[in-house]
This record gives C-alpha cells, structure tokens and sequence, in this order.
C-alpha cells in the first residue's frame, strides 16, 4: 500500500483567509462601537464625585452641618493616557454635638455591598476617624472625621476617574 501524497487545496486556503478577515472585522467594528466609559470632561469628572460625596454628606443629620465647601484641582492623568483626572475635597464643619463615632460607623449600614457599596471603617476609635468607600465605579472616598481643627469636621476626598482624551 502506497499513500497518495497530499494535494494542497487553493479553495481551503481562501476561505479560512476569508473567515479570519471577516472575524478581525467584527471585532474591530464591535469595539468601535462601544462607547468610552471614562467621562467627557474634567466638569463631568467632578460630577461623578460630587454625586458620592453628595450621598455622603446627606447622611448627616442637617440640623448639625454648618457649612459645608468642595475644592478641586485638576492635573494630567498619572497613567499618561492623554485624559485629565480631578483631584475633590469637601470640608463640612460640624455642631460639636454629633457623635462622630457612632456617624462614622453607620456609614456602612447607609452604603451597603448589596446596593454596590464597598465600606472599610475606622480600625480605631481615637481622633481622627479615617474610612473608605468605594462604590460600583469604583470611585474610591476617604473620609476623615477629626476635631484637629479646632471645631468638628468631616473631610471627603477623591480622585476621579481620567477623562477621555482631548
């Protein structure tokens, strides 16, 4: 018994040419198609934080904030992405009346995992409180509860997300 030697087959050839050249082109079109999850704009950026520190900050009882001022300040996204992120604080002074402590640690019966919240409260009772939160964005917020001041205060801080290029 002898074998035949194999013939090479042109057809065969061209049409997996063919299906690899149609794939890469669903797949380039697919993912022009997805639009860019990072925000427009450096305003837009700051909105997203505003919004989390928003939730934060409504969690006090409103009879004991007295005043309440956001900062930002933008600078050129560290992973050199061609984008800007905003880096936001927010002070909110408070009557010396409110229990930082039990505030604090009710931040994470208020922001829950199953509403998408990641919550790490202080390790320690001593001043100043510190705690994070993350939520679904993964937008994280440090929250610092200190009398370091002078008087009580609260302070929100974040870095958002980098913005889309240009």
């Amino acid at each position: 018994m002898t074998r035949r030697p194999t013939r090479w087959r042109p057809g065969i050839t061209l049409i997996s040419i063919v299906a690899v050249a149609v794939l890469v082109l669903v797949a380039w079109i697919a993912t022009r198609s997805v639009p860019d999850p990072r925000p427009a704009t450096t305003a837009a950026a700051e909105g997203e934080l505003t919004e989390v520190f928003d939730q934060i900050e409504q969690t006090l009882p409103a009879d004991m904030v007295l005043a309440s001022t956001q900062s930002s300040e933008v600078e050129g996204c560290v992973t050199g992405s061609g984008g800007d992120e905003v880096h936001v604080r927010r002070l909110v002074d408070l009557d010396p009346a409110l229990d930082r402590v039990a505030w604090v640690n009710a931040l994470g019966t208020e922001f829950t995992s199953a509403d998408g919240w990641e919550y790490r409260g202080p390790q320690y009772r001593t001043e100043p409180l510190r705690a994070k939160l993350v939520d679904r964005r993964l937008l994280v917020t440090y929250i610092t509860a200190s009398i370091e001041s002078g008087s009580p205060r609260v302070i929100l801080r974040s870095t958002s997300r980098c913005t889309q290029p240009g």
